[in-house]
């Protein structure tokens, strides 16, 4: 079977990693043309190949770096202080 030509698009999942997907991107298989990553599977530490890969860019979390997304973020915390001074359920509890 011919090579086939690397082919071009990444997903990245937040909350659950991936272990077997991010090994995988490791290999040197030349079977993806690039990626940006910024979940690994052992965060804050990528994955050693993933750093030997010129066709991969590892990024910190930036996917809630607009200001509406922090706007909602510290809303949020602030409805959580709130609620837990009042002795009331906090509006998103940490299990």
């Amino acid at each position: 079977m011919p090579a086939a030509k690397p082919q071009g698009a990444a997903s990245s999942t937040q909350g659950h990693r991936s272990p077997p997907a991010t090994s995988r991107m490791a290999e040197p298989s030349r079977r993806i043309a690039g990626a940006g990553l910024d979940v690994f599977e052992d965060e804050p530490h990528p994955h050693p190949g993933l750093l030997a890969l010129p066709n991969v860019v590892l990024t910190p979390h930036t996917g809630s770096a607009t200001w509406r997304t922090r706007r909602i973020m510290a809303d949020l915390m602030l409805a959580n202080l709130r609620a837990h001074l009042a002795g009331e359920p906090l509006k998103s509890p940490v299990t």
